[in-house]
Order: structure tokens, then sequence, then C-alpha cells
């Protein structure tokens, strides 16, 4: 979210225009998009309350539990596994670490359940996370949650007919009924696939392209992969 004005002020300048700003939700002619991280316990924001001022200097983020957990817990183990947080499905990954990388998962397993305690016990004003909401986050986890639920539901809007989120990591595509359509954009980073069907590392580059129809009806989404510049030759990497 751009809360800031001047940090607005230089996105803004930088890309010459002035830019609309929303902080939660973009509905514009029955389409609604969002990122997506309000439907999930971890990442969601309070609305009411984006700033923490309580016992403190000066005001600071009131960041989710994810923000938080990403940083101080999930960064850490980036140093020993880099992609540790981009390979799915996470299941499979952890079987295969229990037989390849025993002592790293058993010790970040017990460094999880040492960061959830802390969370629970020690109070820190910069992080004010009730127990019912550690509790949910337990209880929803997942590193690629599925938001079609709640897309369906915002669908459940007579007013809107395409519900557009990212978050996930995952592209997607939903349709419920006559002209409800759900698309997520999915990421532009690596993912390494253990499934079968998809062994390896994929990179998929995928968007959402809305079009308006010339008859003036009602804007069409497109889920659509950009290939960016193709290169028929390129020198080869020698040592």
């Amino acid at each position: 979210c751009m809360l800031w004005p001047a940090a607005r002020a230089v996105f803004d300048e930088v890309c010459g225009a002035n830019v609309k700003y929303k902080n939660l939700v973009y509905f514009f002619d029955g389409v609604h998009i969002e990122h997506g991280h309000m439907h999930e316990a971890a990442n969601r924001f309070d609305p009411k309350r984006f700033f923490l001022k309580k016992n403190l200097p000066e005001p600071i983020l009131n960041l989710p539990f994810g923000s938080h957990f990403f940083v101080d817990f999930v960064l850490k183990l980036k140093h020993v596994n880099p992609h540790v947080d981009k390979i799915r499905p996470f299941k499979r990954m952890i079987r295969w670490a229990f037989w390849n990388e025993f002592q790293f998962t058993v010790s970040s397993l017990f460094k999880l359940a040492k960061y959830f305690l802390n969370a629970i016990f020690v109070k820190d004003a910069r992080r004010q996370f009730p127990v019912k909401r550690i509790l949910k986050v337990l209880a929803e986890s997942a590193i690629f949650p599925d938001l079609s639920e709640s897309a369906r539901r915002i669908l459940n809007d007579e007013r809107v007919h395409m519900v557009i989120f990212g978050h996930t990591h995952v592209y997607q595509y939903r349709q419920w009924g006559i002209g409800k359509e759900y698309f997520n954009t999915g990421t532009w980073t690596d993912i390494t696939s253990l499934d079968i069907a998809s062994l390896g590392k994929i990179t998929k580059l995928t968007y959402v392209l809305i079009e308006y129809p010339e008859d003036g009806t009602k804007p069409r989404g497109r889920l659509k992969e950009w290939r960016g510049f193709h290169r028929i030759e390129e020198d080869v990497a020698v040592s």
C-alpha cells in the first residue's frame, strides 16, 4: 500500500502522471481488482489500523503476521536454501527434505515452533497479534493458498462479473455461472515443480488483459503469457 504522501509523490514523478491510489480494492465497470492478501489470515492488514503508534517514537506500518514471519524466519532459511519458498507442491518438498536434508528440516521445524511460541507469549509494541489471529493463521496456513472461494463470494455481488487477484503466485482461471470469472495473474518468478506432469523449473510470465468490446458491452478478461522478444541466436557461455 502506498500510504505515505511522499512515497506517492515520488512514484507519480517517476511515472509522469497522477496515479489514482486505492488502498485495498480497485473497482470499475464490474471488474474487482485487488492483490488478494486480505483474504488470507497470515497476510491480512487491519484496514482500520494501518499504523501503530502506541509506545513507539513514531508511527510504523502495522504489518500483518505473514510479513514479520517472512522477514524474521523465512529469510533466514533462504540463506541456507534459497528456493525453499519457491517449490511446490510444498508437502512433497517436505517429504523430500526429510529424506535428503534431515538435519536442516528438523532444525527448521523446531525453530518454527519456537517462533510461534514467541509470537504468542512475547509482547512487542511493533508486533501486536492476538492469540486468535495466530491460531487462525495456523489453521489457514498454506504456501500457495487458493483464493478461488474468496473470489466466488465477491462474484455473488450482482455488480461484479470479473475478479482479478495476485498474491498466490499460481496463475488460475475459474468460471461460475454465466459471465462470472476469476483470474489470478500468477507470478513472474521461477517456481520449481515436483509434480511428475510438470517436473522442473517453471517460468510463466502470466498477466490478465482487459478488453472493451466495440459493441460497448462489459469488459472481458483474458489470461495471457508474455513471451518477450524472440532471440534467434546468442553467445555460448564458455569458461
